[in-house]
């Protein structure tokens, strides 16, 4: 008989959204949420990675909850209009994680504001269109009886940073921008803290050094990590369960072992 325990479901009556969801963190995510009863939707530009993900997650539990969009993350009407459906259902999201993330490498000889345009847009801006209409929809909870009592009171953003957005740690050649762009998550992470407070929104960050992924793969090949997805996904996951109002404005480092 297997002693498996079964997930706790600690995150029922949540709305969830994961940017970039189709592999990765992203999709360890979406499975470690919906796996503790949150209502997930996943977006991500690849519809056939998303479709695998929720047919694999609904194959182990019919009851699991995941839904699936495929949608630029910085598609600011796109944006909008997946917001948009949810207020149609009166399903306010109480958890976003902004996961979505590309990478350029480009020492400082090759550099050119396209490089650091496109990583800013991923990075910065993108999850910005989505705190904005999160922000809004939590404002718009105080003031409707309806939703408010349909709707939890906590709520929690949270970002994925990296290790080399961090001070004093490791930095390799060719990443200024990538760094630059992980530097802003920190920045963005801490100031919507302050906003979110009079809100019930708490903000964190998680800030993973090497994690096995494809992007690492791609990135920085000589990097090598037993370090999965799903280690990470856990301490999200964490973040979204732990209802500590104080718990607010940080960014925790992962450090995993990388070689």
């Amino acid at each position: 008989m297997s002693t498996k325990l079964p997930a706790a479901r600690n995150l029922e009556g949540h709305v969830a959204l994961v940017t970039g969801a189709g592999r990765g963190i992203g999709a360890a995510t979406v499975a470690a949420l919906a796996r503790a009863g949150a209502e997930v939707w996943g977006v991500s530009r690849n519809a056939a990675e998303l479709e695998a993900l929720a047919n694999g997650l609904r194959a182990e539990d019919p009851a699991v909850r995941v839904h699936v969009r495929v949608l630029d993350v910085g598609d600011e009407a796109g944006v909008s209009a997946l917001f948009g459906e949810l207020d149609v259902s009166r399903k306010a999201p109480s958890i976003l994680v902004n996961n979505a993330g590309n990478f350029l490498r480009a020492d400082v000889v090759d550099w050119s504001p396209e490089i650091s345009r496109r990583l800013f847009e991923t990075h910065v801006i993108a999850p910005q269109l989505w705190a904005r209409e999160f922000f809004r929809r939590r404002a718009s909870r105080r003031a409707d009886p309806t939703l408010s009592a349909s709707t939890p009171d906590d709520a929690c953003i949270v970002n994925i940073s990296s290790l080399g957005g961090l001070p004093h740690t490791d930095k390799f050649p060719g990443m200024s921008s990538y760094v630059a762009a992980k530097f802003a998550v920190y920045g963005l992470t801490e100031a919507w803290a302050v906003e979110g407070r009079p809100l019930g929104v708490r903000v964190n960050a998680v800030a993973p050094g090497a994690v096995r992924t494809r992007m690492l793969s791609e990135a920085a090949p000589f990097l090598k990590t037993d370090t999965g997805p799903e280690a990470v996904a856990e301490v999200i996951r964490g973040l979204c369960e732990a209802r500590v109002a104080s718990l607010t404005g940080s960014v925790i480092p992962l450090y995993t072992n990388a070689g």
